[in-house]
């Protein structure tokens, strides 16, 4: 989350939309703020960016976070924590870079296809900014998220699984199951919450 969100607050800052790239908003503290980061936001009013012509900055700073927020920063670290704690036989950083990467591709199933076809948050931001339409952002965005997500499917989660518990096939079943759960489930309900009817029913 944090990741995403500084993704686009450093990208308005360096384009002079910003002054503190460090400055979110932050909600009261509750628990669906420490377990969800729930409102958690950039802090960037796009309002003054469109309003001055500069509509491509705000696509850049949305597009910040998929791109830079998550492929970049997110996915690239838990990938080298996971093969680096498999190559010198360390399951702690091993297993924290499993699960960074299974929540960063969560991450961005939440955001494409679930809430592509809404005009709120960052998929909005997109449309407006770029002047593309949900089917741009899916032809764009699609094919990358789904190649991941069978990456994900395929190779990662069972080859992880395989790995931790080559003796107990429950204990497979169970990361299988979880794993998939937090990707299909946790982040694939963000549209119940948001994005519309169309993201609601993706959902």
């Amino acid at each position: 989350m944090f990741t995403h969100e500084y993704a686009h607050t450093f990208v308005a800052w360096a384009l002079r939309w910003k002054n503190n790239p460090f400055a979110l908003h932050v909600p009261p503290l509750s628990t669906a703020s420490l377990l969800i980061q729930s409102d958690v936001d950039q802090n960037v009013n796009e309002a003054p960016i469109m309003a001055s012509g500069r509509g491509v900055d705000v696509g850049l700073i949305a597009l910040a976070a998929p791109l830079l927020g998550n492929a970049i920063v997110s996915l690239t670290l838990g990938v080298l924590l996971y093969r680096l704690g498999r190559r010198w036989n360390r399951h702690v950083a091993m297993r924290l870079g499993f699960w960074l990467v299974v929540a960063t591709l969560g991450n961005v199933l939440d955001y494409v296809p679930i809430r592509t076809f809404t005009l709120s948050g960052d998929m909005g931001s997109l449309q407006r900014g770029f002047g593309w339409s949900p089917w741009t952002i899916i032809a764009v965005l699609g094919a990358p998220t789904l190649l991941s997500l069978l990456w994900l499917l395929v190779r990662f989660i069972p080859d992880t699984a395989r790995l931790l518990f080559p003796t107990s096939r429950v204990n497979l079943c169970v990361l299988s199951v979880v794993a998939k759960g937090v990707v299909f489930v946790f982040y694939g309900a963000a549209g119940l919450m948001e994005g519309g009817p169309v993201s609601f029913r993706l959902s």
